[in-house]
């Protein structure tokens, strides 16, 4: 299951995981079952999955965390955050 992440007020995802996902266990789980042909594995991806995932491809959105990270902050000399 995927739950659906996305405000619809806003537009922004309220919670990371579909990026997340997306950027680890998606990417890196080809290279590994590679090393055990043997194995089988399924993965169900789900509508709200593969909707909200298209939306990142399509940089059509982004999530709280990561407009978070993004923002410029003001440091000091020495390159702390100031506050």
């Amino acid at each position: 299951h995927q739950p659906y992440y996305k405000n619809k007020l806003t537009g922004m995802y309220e919670l990371p995981w579909v990026r997340v996902h997306a950027m680890t266990e998606y990417v890196d789980s080809p290279g590994i079952l590679a090393q055990y042909p043997d194995t089988k594995v399924t993965y169900n991806l789900v509508p709200s999955f593969l909707e909200q995932l298209t939306d990142y491809h399509r940089n059509e959105t982004a999530d709280v965390h990561t407009d978070f990270a993004r923002r410029d902050w003001p440091t000091n000399t020495d390159g702390s955050v100031a506050g």
